[in-house]
């Protein structure tokens, strides 16, 4: 009977133990509180007026610095996160002028977000995502895109403005992805999601998402971007489809490829971007003929961009981006042909927790579209003209 008691009072010690050892294994609970707000000023010399002026005849040509001649705000952005063991849940808030713009809000007349006097607050990412394995992940819920190099955040990007390809590509799915890293050089990702900049399915038609992403040396990374499904965004509202007999008779395709390198003190970077609608029926064929005026059956466009940064200091950098971008048929946001370049410097002050941004963008439209031939983006005094320039200065708080 003692030798029995003994053998139970040990193998109870020995549970203790591994239960208190299993315990301190697992990481603790952590929550964590990041940010920003942005407020910008631009000055158009093409002496537009005061207010909404940048956006000229077409919508695309700049996304979220759309004022010129005024003290303006951007948006503040509270981004919630929480860990334990396997588990992370991120919650991405946006409130400001700019949150209609990066939750595509303004196109899509839903009842999220909602008005808060002279903006609105709305979702820019809610996920969960679930570590199986050290390689292998799950995420759930609404994240940003995987396609470009530019992303919604300021606080993030080097330029303030961004860029065409950015705001003529995809902001957000919503839908699963898994993440697995074959090795420390090589990475994939593939999923599935409600079409591209919507927060439901409108289309009975989960579209595929995928990506590589490459480390082939120190400092240099490479991503292969896919995304493919009908019923996009622009697909759905932009007012080249209206004549379609079936919004949904065709796919979507972008092919993108982004890729960095950093060496400290320099950074470069190219965007390259190639989307195609590939119409499905002969009746939407006919018509995609029509609305690009000319014998398309699938319509298309793309770009490339170009970075380039050095860090002069801890506290001064300077970078240029150039970029050229076409949607000669008219089916993106951007409505015609143009190129642009901009200089920026940014200037960290108080460890970085507040980044100016002075910023010099020059913009030309010389080229042509199949709708109605040369088109003027740009606002003038005296009407629309092909070209446009500003100089504006952002101030971005982070926390």
């Amino acid at each position: 009977m003692k030798f029995l008691n003994k053998t139970i009072y040990l193998l109870l010690c020995l549970t203790v133990m591994y239960t208190s050892k299993a315990q301190d294994s697992i990481p603790p609970k952590a929550f964590k509180v990041s940010g920003y707000a942005d407020m910008y000023y631009n000055f158009n010399f093409n002496n537009a007026g005061v207010g909404a002026n940048l956006w000229g005849p077409a919508a695309g040509s700049r996304a979220f610095d759309i004022n010129s001649n005024e003290f303006s705000l951007g948006l503040i952005q509270g981004k919630l996160s929480y860990t334990h063991d396997k588990v992370e849940l991120v919650a991405d808030l946006l409130a400001g002028p700019n949150t209609s713009l990066a939750t595509l809000a303004s196109f899509q007349g839903v009842s999220f977000p909602v008005s808060l006097g002279a903006g609105v607050f709305g979702i820019k990412q809610l996920y969960g995502t679930w570590k199986a394995t050290d390689k292998l992940s799950f995420t759930i819920g609404q994240f940003g895109t995987h396609i470009g190099y530019e992303v919604i955040e300021s606080s993030i990007n080097f330029h303030y403005s961004l860029s065409n390809l950015f705001n003529n590509g995809p902001f957000f799915h919503t839908g699963l992805k898994a993440n697995y890293t074959i090795s420390d050089k090589i990475g994939i990702m593939a999923g599935l999601v409600n079409t591209w900049d919507n927060f439901d399915d409108n289309n009975e038609f989960k579209s595929p998402v995928f990506q590589v992403s490459l480390f082939p040396m120190d400092g240099l990374s490479i991503y292969l971007n896919y995304l493919s499904g009908k019923g996009d965004r622009a697909g759905s509202l932009n007012p080249v489809f209206d004549e379609l007999p079936d919004a949904n008779g065709f796919n979507t395709s972008i092919y993108d490829l982004t890729a960095g390198y950093n060496t400290g003190k320099f950074t470069f970077g190219v965007n390259a971007a190639y989307g195609i609608y590939k119409a499905k029926e002969n009746s939407v064929k006919t018509q995609f003929k029509k609305i690009t005026k000319e014998e398309k059956d699938n319509p298309d466009w793309g770009g490339v961009a170009g970075y380039a940064s050095v860090a002069l200091s801890e506290m001064f950098s300077l970078g240029a981006r150039f970029e050229q971008f076409s949607d000669y048929y008219s089916v993106r946001y951007l409505g015609a042909q143009n190129s642009s370049f901009t200089l920026t410097s940014v200037i960290s002050l108080s460890g970085g927790d507040l980044l100016l941004k002075p910023e010099l963008r020059i913009d030309s439209s010389k080229g042509k579209n199949s709708i109605n031939g040369h088109t003027d983006l740009y606002l003038d005094a005296d009407g629309t003209t092909d070209s446009q320039a500003t100089l504006g200065m952002s101030a971005i708080f982070k926390f």
